[in-house]
């Protein structure tokens, strides 16, 4: 994309709208001189045909004028063409309305009689902000394409590596035999990398999504204390190889309103910090109700290197390393805590933190206290016609997804549970085969090319026939408010395939099975 700001700088193209003949002719002999491209126009209409002709940078514009006056000429010009700088010209006119065309978009304004090096020292300021306005638009737009291609790249980057890991976990748990404890090794590295490599990846995809006010939440009431010993198991493992003592306190029955699984992350990201940043002592989270019982406050602690007061205000900018040597000790992108920051924001919460160098620090996140509706909710009573009656047996799945690697890995990990899975690799296919069976579970992917998830869902909105039991839908990338109503009404569950592998998605996917096969 060619970069304004880099081109080579042309003449300035003026355009001088004056109903005085005697100034225009001079106006067009100098600034001619002084390597100005010079037209000129008596009245507005004929300002505006030229305007039509060729884009000018500058227009010098007289207020008083017969038939249409500066005042609407600026108007109507700043409205078709609003690159365009606009000096007014005011010899009778009061100040006051020069004031006024300014408000009406004019770059400047300019008194009769004038000395000529004045209008071109407005010109040339007018240029320089027509250059400046270009600037701001060139990144505006290259950040445009920036975030579009991270997000087209989402699918691209996801699904090899999810895959990957979906059958790396069927090779360690046997599926396809005994395993030699080198090769149980090896591949049990393969997983931790790719574990890591898949978080690099969804962090910048988050940021990407934040930056441009595209992450959509889904707020919801829930138990606290769940949430906070699910994230202090999944970090128990690496605690103890540190040999760090590590401390849960939360209350029964305290609960807020958030989007759990951010939620999750950004406690993740907390105790993670923590662990990884103390090496010895303890970390703690515990929950408790804020001073105003409005929120509640959950607090992350450690026995950790600690921060120093002036890099507190670096914490929660983006990519940002308090140590950014080669050879520092604790690595990382530096994107946790800014997402962090920008997940609580946009759940009306804080975040803060207190600290005191090698002595550890303490992170404090509030967040809304219960009391909300839930949002949206994903249970069979709100779901007419989707839950299956318990008298019925599930065993036939279908599967659709485009990338056939992740059929497949969804017919291994099902198929071994005893269920009859088939998959297909497009939406047409898709059409096609639903008009000839009847599976119990559909697992369809929204996102695939030229016949998506949505087209499939709205052939079976207009054939009876192909009306499936329960449908399970699966994507990558964040609904629109429409996408999520119609799904709430048409589908059992919306899934989002995790930022973390396939495994947990079709752990999930396995989680609600077993809940339709007991009739639940």
């Amino acid at each position: 994309m060619k970069n304004p700001i880099d081109s080579k700088p042309s003449a300035c193209k003026v355009l001088v709208i004056d109903d005085e003949p005697g100034l225009r002719q001079m106006l067009q002999f100098s600034l001619k001189k002084r390597g100005y491209e010079i037209s000129c126009a008596a009245n507005g209409a004929e300002a505006l045909a030229l305007a039509a002709e060729h884009p000018f940078d500058v227009a010098i514009c007289d207020i008083m004028m017969p038939g249409q006056n500066g005042i609407e000429v600026l108007t109507i010009f700043k409205e078709r063409y609003p690159a365009t700088e606009i000096i007014v010209a005011t010899g009778y006119a009061t100040l006051e309305t020069a004031i006024e065309a300014m408000k009406n978009g004019a770059f400047d304004y300019i008194t009769k009689p004038y000395r000529l090096s004045h209008l071109c020292a407005l010109m040339d300021k007018a240029m320089e902000h027509r250059r400046l306005i270009a600037k701001v638009d060139h990144l505006e737009e290259v950040n445009r394409l920036k975030t579009e291609f991270v997000s087209t790249m989402n699918h691209e980057l996801r699904t090899p590596l999810t895959s990957m890991t979906g059958y790396v976990e069927l090779l360690l748990r046997g599926a396809y035999g005994k395993l030699p404890e080198r090769a149980r090794e090896i591949l049990n590295r393969i997983e931790t990398n790719a574990g890591t490599l898949l978080g690099l990846i969804n962090n910048i995809l988050d940021l990407s999504k934040l930056s441009a006010e595209r992450m959509v939440l889904s707020p919801e009431t829930f138990a606290l204390d769940d949430l906070m010993k699910e994230v202090v198991e999944a970090l128990e493992s690496l605690a103890k190889s540190k040999k760090l003592q590590v401390r849960c306190r939360a209350p029964k029955g305290l609960t807020v309103y958030a989007d759990r699984t951010k939620l999750r992350q950004v406690m993740f990201n907390l105790m993670g910090n923590a662990v990884k940043f103390t090496l010895s002592g303890h970390v703690a989270m515990s929950a408790q109700k804020g001073g105003d019982s409005t929120d509640v406050e959950l607090r992350i602690e450690d026995t950790g290197i600690g921060i120093a007061a002036k890099d507190i205000p670096l914490l929660f900018q983006e990519f940002k390393q308090l140590d950014s040597s080669d050879t520092r000790a604790f690595k990382g992108t530096g994107l946790g805590l800014a997402i962090s920051k920008k997940l609580i924001t946009l759940m009306n919460g804080t975040i803060r933190v207190e600290s005191v160098p090698n002595k550890g620090s303490t992170f404090i996140v509030n967040v809304p206290i219960a009391g909300h509706p839930v949002a949206r909710s994903q249970s069979n009573d709100d779901l007419p016609g989707q839950a299956l009656r318990a008298d019925v047996t599930v065993r036939h799945v279908l599967v659709i997804d485009d990338d056939p690697q992740v059929c497949a890995a969804f017919s291994e990990a099902l198929s071994q549970d005893g269920y009859d899975v088939q998959s297909l690799s497009s939406g047409a296919l898709a059409i096609e085969r639903l008009k000839q069976v009847r599976p119990d579970i559909l697992i369809l992917d929204l996102i695939m090319p030229k016949v998506t998830g949505f087209d499939v869902l709205k052939a079976m909105d207009r054939d009876a026939g192909m009306e499936s039991a329960t449908i399970f839908v699966m994507s990558d990338k964040e609904l629109t408010r429409e996408e999520s109503d119609y799904l709430e009404k048409r589908v059992a569950w919306v899934l989002q395939k995790r930022p973390t592998d396939l495994n947990g998605l079709m752990r999930d996917v396995k989680k609600k099975l077993g809940t339709l096969r007991r009739g639940s």
